[in-house]
């Protein structure tokens, strides 16, 4: 995973600078059960998840056995596509997507803002893509 993380540097540092601007990398935190973070505390239950405040990527390892174990999903392909797909939140992070999108969290109803919530979803899973594609 660690490999992962360096090779998305290596894809959005080169993506940042083509457009003259300084890639921050994200950390990587592996856990395993229950983890605490500048986003509040979170069980195995929550999955990976990346935290704006501490721009910090977190992988319950737990997650990948469940992959392999409940869905039958194995290799490493998909191991490091869930870590693309949270550093995808980390480039919304740094866009400044996250912010212009919690801040229609206080003015819309919870419906209406999950639209949005699947559409950061969305664009997190496009970054990936993003990233597979460069890192080939």
């Amino acid at each position: 995973m660690k490999v992962v993380l360096a090779d998305t540097d290596d894809v959005w540092n080169k993506i940042f600078s083509e457009s003259g601007r300084k890639y921050t990398e994200p950390t990587l935190v592996l856990f395993r059960d229950a983890v605490a973070s500048a986003c509040g505390n979170a069980s195995a239950a929550s999955g990976p998840f990346y935290c704006p405040g501490d721009s910090k990527v977190y992988i319950d390892l737990s997650f990948y056995q469940e992959l392999q174990n409940r869905f039958h999903v194995s290799g490493d392909f998909p191991m490091a596509y869930v870590v693309a797909h949270e550093v995808g939140h980390h480039i919304q992070n740094l866009n400044g997507t996250s912010e212009k999108i919690n801040r229609l969290r206080e003015r819309l109803s919870e419906k209406e803002f999950n639209r949005y919530s699947v559409k950061m979803e969305v664009q997190a899973d496009f970054y990936s893509d993003v990233w597979a594609y460069h890192d080939r």
